[in-house]
């Protein structure tokens, strides 16, 4: 069977000014590629990340194009970048139409604008168009109220797509709530097996538990000083643990607590790292640690369970349909005293995990064999129906 022509395209990607933004798209895009050609398109007014550090294969052709405008005026400005992009997708399309590679199918990413956009070239070039949705800002306790118009033009942008696949069965129940009816199809994020499932080596018999966190160190989302407080509270009744922290951005706040506190012993900073770094990383840890406010459903979850590692974490969004007792343990966001009851357990009980087991399942839901095959049975679903 030909393999079909995919068009990504999203609101988010990574760039100079945010190098992780939407860097779960360029995950999608290469499971994806396992069974389609993949064109990767990325129109943007922010400055452009450096090719080399955006880890796409050569599987995937990326079209990168900066649209950004000198004119003041705000309402102008933005005109004017919806002027340009508009020409610059249609541009895109008719050169590769003249290939021979027209898209089959135009897979846009997070609702608003790119659906829009979607829904546009739909009506141009009769292309179907599918949604990927991973945006926190639909859940409950997170919710950010957009613009009547906005609301409107992403609803019927969500009626009118093929498919809207949300990440999680949590984000798709929140949507629906809010009125975004559509053909619903759950499809996870999706992580490399082959640079996280392939690094197993076998756990230190030192007797210290070696606990890991990785994130941007945003602590109204990822509540660093709540891991940090329930950290040294286990630590009076559990010494034989120690606490790794990975992040790109600077620890600097956090620092002058584990100073105070005097457990610099005990936790340590480090970063930034490389994906390859991380799965060294989290191969080397006991257990992973994340006690964030909100979420979705987060790939640093998905990596370390390809690490055969188990996660202790809050359970907010759609984490409980990723942790269970057979891989970690959920506990109430913001109960430090939980938190620090589970560390402890944990180090009394980490021998009752099975490595194996968690990175065979892990594989059977997030590898990119195993999304990308989801994604193309909902391709050729969306071609036949359209």
């Amino acid at each position: 069977m030909k393999k079909l022509n995919v068009l990504f395209i999203s609101s988010w990607f990574p760039s100079s000014k945010f190098p992780f933004n939407g860097n779960f798209v360029i995950r999608h895009a290469e499971a994806v590629s396992k069974f389609c050609n993949v064109i990767l398109l990325n129109i943007t007014s922010d400055p452009l990340l450096d090719k080399s550090k955006l880890g796409i294969s050569d599987q995937i052709e990326l079209i990168e194009i900066n649209i950004s405008s000198k004119i003041q005026i705000p309402i102008f400005r933005k005109l004017t970048i919806w002027f340009n992009y508009y020409n610059i997708l249609c541009a895109t399309i008719k050169k590769l139409k003249n290939d021979n590679r027209k898209p089959d199918i135009i897979h846009t990413n997070i609702t608003f604008p790119t659906s829009f956009w979607g829904l546009v070239m739909k009506i141009r070039f009769n292309i179907p168009y599918i949604i990927t949705e991973h945006w926190t800002g639909f859940l409950p306790g997170t919710r950010i109220k957009q613009s009547l118009i906005k609301q409107l033009i992403a609803k019927y942008c969500c009626a009118k797509a093929s498919c809207i696949s949300p990440v999680s069965n949590d984000l798709r129940n929140a949507m629906q709530s809010l009125g975004y009816k559509g053909n619903y199809n759950v499809i996870p994020n999706a992580v490399n097996e082959q640079l996280f499932s392939k690094i197993n080596k076998p756990k230190s018999i030192d007797s210290t538990t070696k606990f890991i966190h990785i994130s941007s160190l945003l602590d109204d989302h990822k509540n660093i000083t709540g891991i940090l407080h329930a950290f040294k509270d286990a630590l009076e009744k559990e010494p034989k643990i120690h606490l790794t922290i990975v992040s790109d951005n600077s620890p600097e706040d956090f620092l002058r607590f584990v100073e105070n506190e005097k457990l610099t012993s005990k936790v340590s900073f480090e970063g930034p790292y490389s994906p390859l770094e991380i799965a060294n990383a989290l191969s080397n840890s006991d257990c992973f640690l994340l006690f964030s406010n909100y979420e979705n459903l987060p790939c640093v979850i998905i990596e370390s369970l390809m690490a055969g590692v188990p996660v202790i974490s809050s359970q907010v969004g759609g984490i409980s349909e990723m942790i269970n007792s057979s891989n970690g343990y959920l506990i109430p966001k913001q109960n430090i005293e939980v938190l620090t009851n589970t560390i402890i357990e944990f180090s009394c009980s980490k021998s009752m995990f099975d490595q194996k087991k968690i990175q065979k399942e892990s594989l059977l839901k997030y590898s990119y064999e195993a999304v990308g095959q989801k994604y193309l049975n909902v391709y050729l679903k969306s071609i036949k129906n359209d």
